[in-house]
């Protein structure tokens, strides 16, 4: 399968999926070993759901010939970075070294996936 403008929502979407089931199911169950207060993961769970529906809206109804569409979730990850960062911040001395581990590791994870959606928008630009 080729990552293009096409099926970059697929891949965006898995990791939407993947991501509202750690926050929702997995993380929660866990919590003593991360520290973030539960309705914290439940609000990240949301936010990646809301990521999901846009990623599925994208891949099934979306005009592939307009650039539009990808900037939508490119925004709506990085914003989702920053937020991680201020939570991680403002409820630092609550968290554990996993719960630090896992969010300072979750943010380069999701920031390579931008820059890879903004190389597929970005050729919408250049010839080839």
């Amino acid at each position: 399968m080729n990552l293009n403008e096409r099926n970059i929502f697929l891949l965006d979407g898995a990791g939407a999926l993947l991501s509202v089931f750690l926050m929702a199911v997995v993380l929660p169950a866990i919590q003593h070993l991360i520290g973030m207060p539960s309705h914290i993961f439940y609000l990240l769970a949301l936010w990646a759901f809301g990521s999901l529906v846009y990623d599925f809206c994208c891949f099934r109804f979306a005009d592939r010939r307009d650039p539009r569409w990808l900037r939508g979730i490119m925004a709506a990850n990085g914003l989702y970075c920053v937020l991680t960062a201020v939570l991680l911040v403002v409820h630092f001395a609550e968290l554990t070294p996993w719960g630090v581990a896992y969010f300072v590791a979750e943010m380069p994870v999701i920031l390579g996936l931008v820059m890879f959606e903004r190389k597929i928008w970005l050729g919408f630009y250049t010839p080839g």
